[in-house]
């Protein structure tokens, strides 16, 4: 298990998480949002997507037990575990200096936009864009008549959520510096929150991965629906669709990484495993 890290108050902070490990993410004091993202790492064009994810779940407010969900409709995270009274937002956009500046700033305010995008970079990493967050501990209320309002958390000191990877994958926070709206608590004083990284839990259900020998290279059986694709590059986006790695899909083709890499991360239609190499959709 790793240490707890800090999320800096008004700042960003990303990592790398493998499948089957867990992120707990602290509400350290109690009152503070989370604006938080995941990307799948061989490829950051796919991410957690709020749009999809309320889609799949037919409600605006996941809870223990649910995945959250990519634009390609794969699940990313699992909640597994919330100490909070589960109250999250699924609809608000991260916010940006355009949006203080609608609030009345005249100057620069810091905002989780640009908290995603230092933390990447930190990373060595560039997002694709800046998607709609999953909002920990925010709290949107909605009435019947539609009608939304920015309310304070009802969060405890050291409440928690523990969200469980299902692919390989990069998460990112904003400990949110909103100061003016009292979704950081009437007081309006954005503070610092924490997360933790571990290792798989016995009881999980999503296996880790096991590390190959020195000198052995685990032998990787290539799916025969994806082995009558007539193309190489058609068989390298099915692999690279199904969450195999760039270096998985080189060993298992036996070609090239870099080809491998340059193939699956090519903007291209997504792989329809309901049609074969020519394009003409297979038989059930």
């Amino acid at each position: 298990m790793e240490e707890a890290q800090t999320i800096p108050a008004r700042r960003g902070k990303a990592a790398f998480v493998q499948r089957g490990q867990t992120v707990k993410v602290i509400n350290t004091h109690g009152k503070q949002v989370v604006d938080t993202w995941a990307f799948v790492r061989h490829d950051l064009r796919e991410f957690m997507s709020m749009e999809h994810t309320r889609a799949t779940l037919v409600k605006i407010m996941p809870a223990v037990g649910d995945c959250l969900y990519t634009t390609r409709r794969r699940p990313i995270l699992k909640i597994v575990e919330d100490t909070s009274p589960g109250i999250h937002d699924t609809l608000m956009a991260a916010c940006d200096d355009y949006r203080y500046g609608l609030l009345g700033c005249t100057e620069y305010h810091d905002n989780c936009t640009d908290n995603l995008w230092a933390a990447m970079h930190a990373l060595g990493l560039t997002p694709p864009e800046t998607p709609s967050p999953l909002n920990l501990f925010m709290n949107i209320p909605w009435q019947s008549g539609g009608a939304l309002s920015f309310d304070p958390p009802v969060t405890r000191p050291g409440d928690y959520i523990v969200l469980e990877a299902q692919l390989d994958l990069v998460v990112a926070f904003s400990a949110c510096p909103q100061d003016i709206l009292p979704i950081n608590g009437k007081a309006g004083r954005p503070t610092e929150a924490h997360y933790r990284i571990s290792d798989p839990r016995p009881e999980s259900g999503t296996r880790p991965r096991k590390r190959s020998r020195p000198g052995k290279k685990k032998t990787l059986a290539v799916p025969r629906a994806v082995a009558r694709l007539d193309t190489t590059a058609g068989k390298i986006r099915a692999l690279a669709g199904k969450g195999w790695s760039d270096s998985e899909i080189a060993r298992a083709l036996g070609i090239r990484y870099q080809q491998a890499y340059n193939t699956s991360h090519r903007p291209t239609r997504d792989y329809d495993p309901s049609r074969d190499g020519r394009g003409r959709r297979g038989s059930k």
